[in-house]
């Protein structure tokens, strides 16, 4: 299809579209099991054959841009209610399609700005991205009937695929890009636009890697690291709830914290039999600004720690690998089990102290 052909078939179909605003897009998918937002709307864009910016800027006015921040984060209510307004979608499953429905089963709150425990920055820069913040599993991507982007893999944790038992990935494999699909028609004409599963930049297909199994630290761990993610993957949250979750996330802060000197992460590596992972973290940065395999290696120490909780961190605590008053810095809400074990730290201390 040549240009002014394309040009003429996107203003037509322009056309159509602005006929039924207010009523149903002409085509109007509905969200995929547990799609991300903006994944369901460049579904959306592509089945009614009009580019994404178009699209975008029809529904929701030419001052205001989705893809300059984080919807799949923020959820905007002008993106929710339009979106379900003319996709005939209820607005309480639209907003299942943000990373919202994980409050109060993987994270406390949403914050408006800043860092928000478990989900993966993408930071944001104009319509690109520069953060590592979506990940995906090629198999899954290569298994759907119409390639889709989950919601679960905003999350940091999800390091690999309870279903294929491979890593996911956070880059383009090819040029190791971050991954923006949303970006599949951008300065280019609709005819010309990549697919959902190729990269941004260098046009590679994601899906298109050797699948790679996820280092096994500790069997145990490993064991307990799949149960989670099956129950997560399942929606279940009898064991693996709020609580558990941010006990975990306080762990592995705990671990990558520079005001614990190391010692916990020394000292969980020396009880695994494994060599210490250099990485580097900025001044007060967290769990979510590392890379996929540093993660999945920090979580599965976290985890170590949760085999056996009562056991491990006591021992860990009279190894003097980690100081009581850390368990508990910062943590609002800490669980009666985990604050009564930390209370007890407090008191042995005390009486340590007293017996000198």
């Amino acid at each position: 299809m040549d240009f002014s052909k394309s040009k003429a078939l996107s203003i037509r179909i322009w056309g159509i579209i602005t006929c039924f605003q207010g009523k149903y897009l002409p085509a109007h998918p509905k969200p995929l099991q547990d799609e991300l937002l903006s994944s369901w709307l460049v579904r959306i864009a592509e089945a009614n054959a009009v580019k994404l910016h178009t699209m975008s800027r029809m529904l929701f006015g030419f001052n205001y841009s989705p893809w300059i921040r984080d919807i799949g984060r923020h959820g905007p209510d002008i993106v929710i209610n339009k979106i379900a307004e003319v996709t005939g979608t209820p607005v309480s499953r639209v907003r299942e399609t943000t990373l919202h429905g994980y409050v109060g089963w993987v994270l406390r709150h949403m914050r408006i700005s800043g860092q928000t425990h478990w989900i993966l920055p993408v930071k944001s820069k104009s319509a690109d991205r520069i953060g590592y913040g979506v990940q995906y599993c090629p198999q899954c991507l290569m298994e759907d009937e119409k390639p889709y982007y989950r919601r679960a893999w905003r999350i940091a944790f999800y390091a690999f695929c309870p279903k294929h038992g491979t890593m996911l990935r956070d880059s383009c494999p090819e040029c190791g890009a971050s991954i923006v699909f949303h970006r599949r028609d951008f300065n280019r004409d609709i005819d010309q636009a990549r697919e959902i599963y190729q990269c941004a930049k260098c046009e590679a297909d994601l899906r298109d890697v050797p699948p790679e199994k996820p280092i096994i630290y500790d069997q145990r761990v490993y064991g307990l690291y799949s149960a989670l993610l099956n129950d997560f993957h399942m929606g279940c949250r009898k064991k693996f709830n709020l609580s558990y979750f941010e006990v975990l996330h306080q762990l592995c802060k705990i671990i990558v914290s520079t005001s614990n000197k190391n010692q916990l992460h020394e000292y969980l590596c020396s009880k695994i039999g494994i060599v210490p992972k250099v990485f580097e973290l900025s001044k007060g940065g967290s769990i979510e600004e590392l890379r996929i395999d540093l993660r999945y290696y920090i979580v599965s120490l976290g985890l170590w720690l949760l085999v056996f909780p009562k056991r491990r961190l006591k021992s860990a605590w009279k190894a003097k690998a980690v100081r009581y008053n850390l368990f508990l810095r910062d943590f609002r809400h800490p669980p009666k089990w985990f604050a009564d074990m930390v209370w007890e730290f407090n008191r042995l201390n005390t009486c340590r102290k007293c017996n000198k």
